[in-house]
Formats: structure tokens, C-alpha cells, sequence
């Protein structure tokens, strides 16, 4: 099961936690041991007044679903330099402007008025993909990009923009007409950008890949979180390249609907299989496991009615 955090999580808003509770307990706060009976292996404390920071740091871990206290730590540590807020305004130089329009940022913003204004911002500036890699990769200008590769070759592994993101992770988030998205990408994978980068959205435990930009969707529905206009195809390509199908955010934002287009390529690829690539070894438990994820949509499933996804062609009948 995913750990339950608040947006950007950090240590010092959990150590106060800890400290809170061992006041609380110390005090014989009802509801406070009432948690500590639940959570803690011990159960409830034979003197309360004698209660351990320790302990307390346990309960809160577990009570915001780690196993431990040092558990907690390590992811927090890791979303610190993981974590990338969308949702925040920029300033107004034309290349950020137009990049924090042009792509999908699962924020509040989002929707066709926000690309309508990206695409007005490089029709009145069509120098943007000459001066920025990002803007190149956003619009999808296979010939932009290369130049900007010949130049500075280290430029597909590099993060930038105003949101700290990959060149190819903005192909993947453009909304904005482009030229030749599935192109751009095999031209930064080939030199030597990651098919499996993405980011912690507000620090949060399931990962935003290049896969979840590709497939879309999500909350606030398709009309303001569209997929990618070629997103099957890009997909495609990305996990033909290595990216992993275990993607926990594009189960979610994509279990709402009854279409199934999704499950029909990550599926074949591995989806529930194989040990969940390199988010997870990054992330430990705070990431579900591939079974965690397909049980999960199994049961969203079953619960709905959408008993067309627990049918063949799709393999989720081997979970149930």
C-alpha cells in the first residue's frame, strides 16, 4: 500500500509530529495512546509517562504508512532532490513563460486556454526552439533539437526549464502542436536521454514519468488533462527503449474511464511483472510493487463495474 504523505513532506514537520505524540502520550492522552496501541508492536505503553521519542517517531512512520522511522527518513531524504512544484508561476522571460504553458503540470491552471496561450507565445516568438533545447523538445522540432545536441551533447541528460525538467520529459508534457514528437524522442534517447525520468510531484511517493505525460489524464478529466495528442506512439517507443511499464501514476490518472488503450500496451510490455524498474529502487516501500499496482486496479475493477478489464484480452485476470 502507498504511504499517505501531505504535499511536500518534510523531516522537521515530522519530527514535531514525534515530539507532539510523546507529549501527548506522556500525558495520557486518550487518543494519543489509543494510536500507539495500534501501531506500535509494543501496544500500549506499561508507563506512559516514560515514553520514548523513539517510539513516538515509529508510530508517526507507520501511522503515514513506512515500516519504520529510518524508513521514513531515506524516502524523505530521496523526494528532497526528486521533488519539482509545477504549480508555481514564473517569470516572465519568453522561453519559461512559454514552457510553463505549453505543458501538462497537473496543476490548477491546466486546460486548452493555457496551450492556446503557449502556442501564441512561439507564433510571436518562432526563435524559441533555436534558443532553448526545451522549447525545442516542446514543439517536437526534431532539427532544433539535434542542433542544440551538436552543440552542447550533454544537453539530453541535463534537467532544466522552469519546472527542472528533461528535454524529453517536455516532449512527453507539451500540449502545443508539434512537429515530430515520436522523432524528438528517439533523437534524445539515442543520445543518451533516460526513457524512466520524471519527478515527485509536491514530493509525493508516486512517481510522474515520461510514460504518465504520455498517457494523460487524471482528476480533472480529459478535456483539461488530455493525453498526448500521439501519446500511444510515444509510449510505445519509450518502453521499446527501456522505459518501465510499471507506472503507478498513469494506472491512476487512467482508472477512471472505462478505455482500456492504456492496459493494451502495458500490459504486453510487463505492466505487473518484473520488480519495478528503477523508481523503485529508488523509492523502497513508499512505491507500490507491480502485483500492488495491478491488485489495485483489480479491485477499482471490480468495484465499478468495469468488468471488461477483467476480461481477455487483458492479462489482469491472472491477479484476481
Amino acid at each position: 500500500m502507498a504511504p499517505s504523505l501531505p504535499n511536500n513532506p518534510s523531516l522537521e514537520r515530522f519530527r514535531r509530529d514525534a515530539r507532539r505524540l510523546q507529549r501527548a502520550v506522556r500525558d495520557s492522552d486518550s487518543q494519543a495512546l489509543a494510536l500507539v496501541s495500534r501501531l506500535h508492536p509494543a501496544g500500549t505503553p506499561v508507563d506512559p509517562a516514560a515514553f520514548a521519542l523513539t517510539a513516538a517517531q515509529h508510530v508517526v512512520a507507520r501511522e503515514v504508512g513506512f515500516s519504520s522511522w529510518p524508513r521514513l527518513q531515506a524516502y524523505l531524504r530521496t523526494a528532497e532532490q526528486l521533488r519539482r512544484d509545477p504549480t508555481v508561476a514564473v517569470d516572465d522571460d519568453p522561453v519559461a513563460r512559454f514552457l510553463s504553458l505549453a505543458c501538462l503540470t497537473y496543476s490548477q491552471g491546466d486546460g486548452p486556454d493555457r496551450w492556446a496561450a503557449a502556442d501564441e507565445i512561439v507564433r510571436a516568438n518562432p526563435e524559441l526552439p533555436a534558443r532553448s533545447l526545451y522549447a525545442a523538445a516542446a514543439v517536437g522540432d526534431v532539427d532544433a533539437v539535434r542542433r542544440h545536441l551538436d552543440n552542447h551533447p550533454r544537453g539530453a541528460t541535463e534537467q532544466g526549464g522552469p519546472f527542472g525538467w528533461t528535454a524529453l520529459f517536455h516532449v512527453a508534457a507539451s500540449r502545443v502542436p508539434q512537429r515530430d514528437p515520436v522523432g524528438t524522442a528517439r533523437l534524445l534517447v539515442d543520445a543518451g536521454a533516460d526513457p524512466n525520468a520524471g519527478y515527485l510531484w509536491l514530493g509525493l511517493p508516486t512517481p510522474f514519468t515520461v510514460l504518465t505525460l504520455c498517457f494523460g489524464e487524471g482528476e480533472a478529466g480529459p478535456g483539461r488533462q488530455p493525453r498526448h495528442p500521439v501519446g500511444d506512439d510515444l509510449a510505445a517507443e519509450l518502453i521499446h527503449r527501456g522505459a518501465d511499464p510499471n507506472d503507478a501514476q498513469t494506472l491512476y490518472n487512467r482508472m477512471f474511464s472505462r478505455d482500456d488503450d492504456h492496459l493494451r500496451i502495458l500490459l504486453p510490455a510487463g505492466l505487473g511483472r518484473g520488480d519495478g524498474g528503477p523508481w523503485h529502487r529508488r523509492l523502497g516501500e513508499a512505491l507500490e510493487t507491480p502485483d500492488e499496482m495491478v491488485q489495485r486496479q483489480v479491485d477499482w475493477a471490480r468495484d465499478h463495474g468495469f468488468t471488461e478489464r477483467l476480461a481477455r484480452p487483458h492479462s489482469f485476470v491472472a491477479f484476481e
